[in-house]
């Protein structure tokens, strides 16, 4: 069995963001999830030599990006904390504040909502970082090694299927896994808004009521 194997329909919506600063909407199927997940974990196995039962360092804020990885990292066997480690993840507004003495290898998110590097939007990075979208595109979305499904993964079980999970974002890898992996390993989905400051009661009922959560 594959990765996603436990979902009924690849093709249908599978995580939902929407980001309240700059007002976009992004659906992801369960099969652009599974292409980035191969292309991520390829990415963690080849380029940073990596092993299942390693960990990952996600020290980024809420947004798809996050998603994309953690979903690669469960792939590859691997855990996420919330602690620099030795590759460890950082967005590109920490890139001055962050010490590179705290991680051997560290991979730059840039907050491009489609999902273009630091340097491609016209931004530099230091030698010790590494540009994350660019270099993960380079990956092939087939991973060959083995994997358990998601749900192995994670021990649950195929028994909400269909059911769409609303949040407000996540506040540790902990809280990632409840809201956007478990309802996602159940065979649902998980619908997350993200935004600055507290989302309204009414904003929230219009979301619920559109995506049927």
């Amino acid at each position: 069995m594959s990765f996603l194997s436990h979902l009924d329909d690849l093709s249908t919506p599978r995580l939902t963001v929407y980001n309240e600063v700059d007002g976009s909407r992004l659906d992801f199927s369960g099969a652009t999830l599974d292409n980035w997940a191969s292309k991520v974990a390829n990415m963690l196995r080849d380029e940073y030599d990596l092993e299942p039962g390693d960990s990952v360092g996600m020290l980024l804020p809420n947004g798809w990006a996050y998603a994309v990885i953690a979903l690669g990292a469960l792939k590859a066997g691997m855990h996420i904390v919330d602690q620099p480690q030795a590759l460890t993840f950082i967005s590109a507004q920490q890139v001055d504040t962050f010490s590179s003495d705290d991680a051997e290898m560290v991979a730059v998110i840039s907050d491009h909502p489609l999902g273009l590097g630091v340097t491609e939007t016209g931004g530099s990075l230091p030698q010790w970082a590494e540009d994350f979208f660019p270099l993960v595109r380079t990956y092939p979305d087939h991973y060959p090694h083995a994997c358990q499904p998601l749900p192995d993964l994670v021990g649950t079980t195929n028994d909400c299927p269909g059911r769409r999970v609303l949040s407000c974002g996540w506040s540790d890898a902990a809280t990632f896994r409840d809201v956007i992996i478990l309802p996602i390993a159940a065979g649902g989905s998980a619908v997350t808004v993200l935004s600055d400051g507290e989302v309204s009661e009414q904003r929230l009922r219009h979301i619920r009521e559109a995506e049927k959560c």
